[in-house]
């Protein structure tokens, strides 16, 4: 689009130009995410940034690398996140104003949105910075098992929940009362991953298991391909169902530094899922 002179009046010229590059060579995957998945300022200044520490700096935090792995072979538009250094002025409010100058995305930018002092400042963005704070929560994670692995399970479900996630394991969420046939279907239902736990047990186990197990595949099928959401965890050396082979797995069992090592592959998976859906993890500050 054409952008006439009084419509960039007051605005960091030269930012708006490395903008305006940058938005000619991206991928239309990571412009379409920068306009459904991150759909607050502050969340779409953040991504921004992160391309750009993924690209330039050779120690960028290691999850950076998964979340942008598909515009590894994106060469051009590599080169270009490496070359770009905006002002210390790009700020969301920034970012926002470039949005709506020149993007090929179409943003729905409110109406009561104005220019001041090269900075785009909206009559409702504050009490919208409020809401996302208030909303934005925490990683939910289903752990499914069985009975008879519960005492492993207790110990994963610690950690995480120390880490930051709210994982969710029967004994600890269902409360007296609750049926748990209606409480585990929909927690299932709300998960943004599932750990499914396994051993020779439960791989061997009829019952409620397998149930639990076919909910969350039927599930599975709502989730774009390529998505994390199913994560197998062996507890034991035991053979992975057919049904859920085509998952990469990690091995909850071995030394203690084996363990530990399991644990960060199941922590890496959890963050890139955490940033693709814009929630809360602190290991993602």
């Amino acid at each position: 689009m054409l952008v006439n002179s009084n419509q960039t009046e007051g605005v960091n010229r030269e930012d708006f130009n490395i903008w305006q590059v940058l938005t000619r060579v991206a991928p239309r995957s990571f412009l379409y995410k920068l306009k459904i998945v991150f759909n607050q300022p502050e969340s779409r200044h953040k991504f921004v940034m992160d391309a750009m520490r993924w690209a330039s700096q050779p120690d960028a935090p290691s999850y950076l690398g998964d979340i942008f792995l598909e515009f590894n072979n994106d060469l051009r538009f590599k080169r270009i996140l490496q070359k770009i250094e905006f002002s210390s002025d790009f700020t969301p409010g920034v970012l926002e104003a470039f949005i709506h100058l020149s993007s090929p995305l179409s943003f729905n930018i409110p109406a009561s949105t104005t220019f001041n002092d090269s900075v785009f400042v909206s009559i409702n963005e504050e009490t919208q910075y409020q809401e996302h704070e208030k909303i934005k929560n925490k990683l939910k994670v289903f752990i499914s098992y069985a009975s008879q692995d519960k005492p492993r399970v207790r110990e994963l479900h610690q950690k995480l929940a120390s880490d930051g996630v709210d994982p969710w394991l029967d004994e600890t969420n269902l409360i007296p009362g609750q049926d748990w046939e209606i409480a585990i279907p929909k927690a299932i239902a709300t998960a943004d991953v599932v750990l499914i736990c396994l051993s020779e047990i439960s791989v061997n186990k009829e019952g409620y298991i397998q149930k639990e197990i076919k909910t969350i595949l039927d599930r599975s099928f709502e989730h774009p391909d390529g998505e994390i959401y199913i994560i197998p965890v062996r507890l034991d050396s035991c053979e992975l169902p057919r049904s859920l082979k085509k998952y990469q797995w990690v091995d909850w069992f071995g030394s203690k530094d084996e363990m530990e090592r399991s644990y960060q592959k199941i922590l890496r998976a959890l963050r890139v899922r955490a940033y693709s859906l814009n929630r809360d993890f602190k290991d993602l500050e």
